[in-house]
């Protein structure tokens, strides 16, 4: 990373925005609100954590970046932008399937378009901020042509929302068998 400024800070915080209204709709048009909050807590725990994972093991694909206490606390916030990022596609796939508890029966239509989305989403995303300067990869970095976007990071959220889905949709469900 080499700097962290406000420019790369405007995308999460509009997405934290978002997902905050979302949130509060909702919860208020879902018939189950335990059920809902269980979900998004599974939701955000597998991000964060699986994400943080990710941001980690990819480190040495991005110049200036080490195991360090600031290499390390910028995963962190990675991975809570990249958490906001997972909770975004949840209630846009809340909107076009008009079900808070779509997850608990993904389609291999939702599961393409989720992959497609995120993909072109993550390419995005990291052109903006390689345009931006707020990183830049590291020669060991794989590069996905014409995209000119790290192979990655662009994977991070091809797999990542659909195994965090899947996760939490588990977990809410054996909960409920207990």
């Amino acid at each position: 990373m080499e700097k962290l400024t406000l420019n790369v800070l405007i995308t999460p915080l509009t997405v934290l925005l978002l997902n905050g209204c979302g949130y509060f709709y909702f919860r208020h048009q879902t018939s189950d609100k335990q059920k809902y909050q269980q979900l998004l807590l599974a939701m955000i725990l597998f991000s964060f954590i699986l994400n943080f994972i990710w941001e980690m093991l990819q480190m040495p694909l991005y110049k200036n970046m080490s195991l360090s206490w600031q290499s390390t606390l910028f995963c962190a916030l990675a991975s809570v932008a990249d958490m906001l990022m997972v909770l975004l596609l949840y209630n846009a796939f809340t909107i076009f399937t008009k079900s808070s508890f779509w997850v608990f029966s993904i389609s291999v239509k939702q599961t393409v378009l989720l992959i497609l989305i995120g993909g072109i989403g993550a390419v995005l995303g990291e052109r903006r901020h390689l345009i931006a300067g707020s990183w830049n990869y590291s020669d060991a970095m794989p590069i996905i042509p014409l995209a000119e976007a790290g192979l990655s990071p662009v994977l991070q959220f091809m797999l990542l929302p659909w195994l965090i889905f899947k996760l939490s949709a588990m977990v809410v469900d054996w909960r409920k068998i207990k």
